[in-house]
């Protein structure tokens, strides 16, 4: 058995608390890059949150008194925090009329606009195609769609074609409880002509 005097004990002593502060400051240094990190990864997330998120095969539908009103699917959706919006790729609307009219329509890109669970606007753009009951179709670049006056406004050129006519024009209106199409200007129409089966 090993006897140690005073001194020695004192000594040992102050050997192991140093020995025990040593560690502790390696500890302290060790761990900063790891707190660091942490802060990164804090902040990362709180960007993400803040700016909104992004869904693959984007899906919402608004529906009153058990009637669907409206819906739309996308490939993509980028919910925009802070703006009550919705930026789309590759979008296909939908909208249902209480008299069993259907409106839909497709394009490359949709900004939609909501409040709460309803859509007030409907900003879609790039190869733009409306299809009214499957009897009539729009082709054009741009269209909104403004829920409060019930319309589709397209600004530039459209062309709208059925089974009869084809008619082009620019600033074309849609008035969708009325099914009633309008050109503003430079309208040109042509009839198609009848087969004989």
């Amino acid at each position: 058995m090993i006897r140690l005097n005073r001194n020695k004990s004192r000594l040992l002593a102050t050997l192991i608390l140093i020995l025990f502060v040593g560690l502790g400051i390696f500890m302290i240094k060790k761990n900063k890059p790891i707190q660091r990190l942490k802060k990164n990864l804090e902040y990362s997330s709180s960007e993400i949150t803040t700016t909104g998120f992004t869904l693959n095969d984007f899906r919402r539908t608004e529906t009153k008194n058990g009637r669907i009103i409206w819906k739309v699917n996308a490939h993509i959706g980028e919910y925009l925090k802070g703006q009550d919006s919705a930026k789309l790729t590759k979008a296909f609307l939908v909208l249902y009329q209480e008299n069993g009219d259907i409106v839909e329509v497709t394009s490359d890109s949709a900004l939609l606009s909501l409040k709460g669970n309803e859509l007030t606007t409907a900003e879609m753009s790039g190869n733009v195609i409306m299809n009214i009951n499957k009897e009539r179709y729009v082709h054009t670049e741009k269209a909104t769609y403004e829920k409060v006056k019930d319309l589709i406004i397209a600004p530039g050129y459209a062309k709208i074609e059925d089974s009869n006519m084809v008619l082009e024009g620019e600033s074309l209106t849609v008035k969708i409880e009325e099914q009633a199409l309008s050109f503003d200007k430079n309208v040109k129409t042509t009839v198609k002509k009848k087969t004989n089966t």
